[in-house]
């Protein structure tokens, strides 16, 4: 005969409030895992629950900034970061605007994004050892995520995190890309397949892999995991 605490756990209904938590607990204790190992690694690096906690320490750690740059970042557009800045009277170098590839004003942004006083950005994957990893098309964020801007924040969502650098790139070329492909409409091999194909010819944005290791010598990185899948 079952025991009757087993028995009443056994006919207890799933409460779906119950699975919501078990996961806020798990990727919590995930993004918790990263955290030591980023903080390991040289950077300052703090969890936050929710995005728009993430987005008020960002306005906080602003305040100094005159000239912010936005990396190409699907995340940073989700949380709305710019807003406010821009009602502060900040200058937001964001070159996401309708401004086409190439063209001299996109060119002239994407260049001053390496000497703002601060860049905002996300990452493409950042692994449980607390590296992190991008493939770029034109270069112009991954150069500002390793050197050129006085302050770089980091906001990255925890559906990001890998177990390594190999997943990393593997995330990249087989989720992110494709999306941002299709996203951008950049008429890519994966564009129309959905699968990266490096050796194909055309046009191709997995041109530049930048892994931090580390924190960079001389630039100032914060990373701010959040609780909430965001971006790519």
């Amino acid at each position: 005969m079952m025991e009757t605490g087993k028995e009443e756990k056994a006919n207890k209904p799933y409460r779906s409030e119950e699975g919501i938590e078990a996961r806020k607990w798990y990727w919590k204790t995930k993004a918790e895992r990263v955290i030591r190992a980023l903080k390991k690694n040289g950077f300052d690096a703090e969890y936050f629950q929710r995005g728009e906690e993430a987005v008020r320490k960002v306005i906080e750690v602003a305040a100094p900034a005159q000239v912010i740059g936005l990396g190409g970042s699907v995340t940073i557009r989700d949380l709305k970061i710019a807003d406010p800045l821009q009602k502060q009277g900040k200058t937001v170098l964001d070159h996401w605007t309708g401004i086409p590839p190439g063209q001299e004003e996109d060119m002239r942004i994407r260049r001053a994004h390496l000497t703002c006083d601060l860049f905002l950005t996300s990452a493409n994957a950042i692994t449980l050892k607390g590296e992190i990893v991008n493939i770029d098309g034109a270069g112009n964020r991954t150069n500002a995520m390793s050197f050129g801007p006085k302050k770089v924040v980091f906001l990255i969502g925890i559906n990001k995190i890998v177990g390594d650098i190999e997943e990393g790139i593997r995330r990249i070329h087989e989720v992110a890309a494709p999306l941002n492909a299709r996203r951008g409409g950049y008429k890519t091999p994966c564009y129309e397949t959905g699968v990266c194909t490096p050796s194909s010819p055309g046009l191709h944005i997995c041109c530049i892999t930048l892994v931090l290791n580390r924190k960079p010598m001389v630039t100032d990185i914060s990373v701010y995991l959040i609780g909430e899948n965001l971006g790519l």
